[in-house]
């Protein structure tokens, strides 16, 4: 099957899940387990990542920059996206942005401070997105795009 026919259905498929999710006909569940094929080994910048988020229906509102403390390293930008927020930081390399990630613990947890929204970070090679809110449409975007999150609270 051409890969772009595949993908499509992939997308399909994710859009008609959220939207029976959003109606109660599912149960809310997180993004996919495992990243879809079509993501493994792709370099994604930050410009792609917003231009699927605007293609599918989301805004996302440029606010400044991105001051989050776990992903100083690299240069970041924080925009509003509906009820949520999300933070993208563009590494040097893949190398730098699997070091950073790995600094970040699983639960997303700082022991410092709360989160003003559930946090949920997705890699996408060089770029991290912190996505801030529990929006399942955002949610399966970045999962499509980036794969699972590799961080999240619930």
């Amino acid at each position: 099957m051409d890969s772009r026919v595949h993908r499509a259905m992939r997308i399909m498929t994710i859009m008609v899940m959220s939207v029976l999710a959003g109606c109660g006909l599912l149960p809310a569940r997180e993004p996919p387990a495992a990243p879809p094929a079509e993501v493994v080994g792709q370099d994604v910048t930050s410009d792609q990542i917003l231009q699927d988020l605007r293609r599918h229906g989301l805004e996302p509102v440029l606010l400044g920059d991105s001051t989050v403390a776990w992903l100083a390293a690299a240069p970041g930008a924080a925009y509003r996206l509906g009820p949520g927020w999300i933070h993208l930081h563009t590494y040097p390399d893949a190398g730098a942005a699997q070091a950073a990630a790995a600094a970040i613990p699983p639960s997303a947890d700082t022991g410092l401070t709360d989160w003003v929204a559930a946090p949920h970070f997705f890699r996408c090679t060089r770029v991290i997105v912190l996505y801030l809110g529990d929006d399942q449409d955002v949610l399966a975007r970045l999962a499509a795009t980036c794969g699972p999150p590799f961080a999240h609270q619930s």
